[in-house]
């Protein structure tokens, strides 16, 4: 092969080499999230457990500043957005965002409050536009294909259905078991200097010590103490929705959970395709030595966008 051919088939080895496995753990992640979506049980806010959870119900703002997307204005739950600029090999991305407010999410039970920050978010809105400057001079009703900038907008709606995957926490409401715990300790240790006053309160059989019974009796105390005190100066209880610890999945979607099933496992089945057709095309140069016109085909893709 002549030295053009050498670099080209090896241009192709290291990308189907990459692609392969690539498609591969695509079709597992995606398999993978309609298992979740199919084998976790929906819970109610009012009743749901503390850790990881499934909601559906709609999703709602919170009182004071609005929410507003940075490309169009729009009043919404969540935005995200990006501005590409040229086209082919020239396009490079020159801004781009995610939105970190809070909002609520409701079901016939109750309500919580989401924190969207490392979700994988499934919008029901999407718009994407071009224009002639680095800023937007309208919506996508305004805009043209023939413009250098490309706009792309998604949303989550107010007032519009949504299914959650995530983590559920109550907070507040003298439910911070570690302050409690601290602030019991604290209030035994100031009892126990006063041996007085503390053989006087607990000591049941007046032997002048404390027994293992009594000295429960002080723990119990010191503790309905500690949680009224903590209840008075803590927050009332809030329900909050966020990002599980470790890699677990958090999901934010507008699109109701049987049809997310269907697209993930649709998207599987796609990537779980392609990955077949990269080994085979993978298997084929390698043994054959040289690309057919398949990759021939895609090496003249390649050199003329790239």
């Amino acid at each position: 092969m002549m030295q053009e051919d050498v670099a080209d088939f090896w241009l192709m080895v290291a990308l189907l080499g990459a692609a392969t496995p690539f498609l591969f753990w695509l079709a597992f992640r995606n398999l993978s999230r309609a298992w979740r979506i199919e084998d976790m049980p929906t819970a109610k806010i009012r009743s749901a457990a503390q850790g990881p959870v499934e909601l559906d119900g709609w999703g709602k703002a919170m009182g004071g500043l609005p929410i507003r997307s940075p490309l169009t204005g729009a009043t919404c739950l969540w935005w995200s957005y990006k501005i590409v600029h040229g086209r082919g090999k020239s396009r490079r991305v020159i801004e781009k965002g995610t939105s970190d407010g809070l909002f609520f999410l409701y079901d016939d039970t109750g309500r919580c409050v989401v924190n969207p920050e490392g979700a994988d978010v499934v919008p029901a809105v999407r718009h994407r536009w071009r224009g002639s400057s680095s800023t937007p001079m309208g919506g996508p009703q305004t805009g043209t294909w023939f413009g250098h900038y490309e706009y792309t907008e998604e949303l989550l709606q107010a007032d519009a259905p949504l299914y959650a995957l995530g983590w559920f926490e109550t907070r507040g409401g003298g439910r911070n078991t570690a302050d409690i715990n601290r602030g019991t300790a604290e209030l035994l240790r100031r009892w126990k200097r006063d041996q007085r006053w503390l053989t006087g309160k607990f000591d049941r059989n007046r032997d002048g010590t404390l027994d293992l019974q009594e000295w429960e009796a002080a723990r119990v105390e010191a503790r309905r103490i500690t949680e009224a005190a903590v209840r008075e100066i803590e927050t009332p209880e809030v329900d909050l929705l966020m990002r599980p610890p470790g890699s677990h999945l958090f999901l934010l979607s507008a699109i109701p959970p049987q049809k997310l099933t269907r697209r993930y496992k649709h998207f599987a089945a796609l990537s779980l395709l392609g990955f077949l057709a990269c080994g085979a095309l993978l298997t084929s140069l390698l043994v054959t030595g040289h690309p057919g016109p398949v990759i021939n085909g895609v090496l003249q893709f390649l050199h003329a966008f790239f």
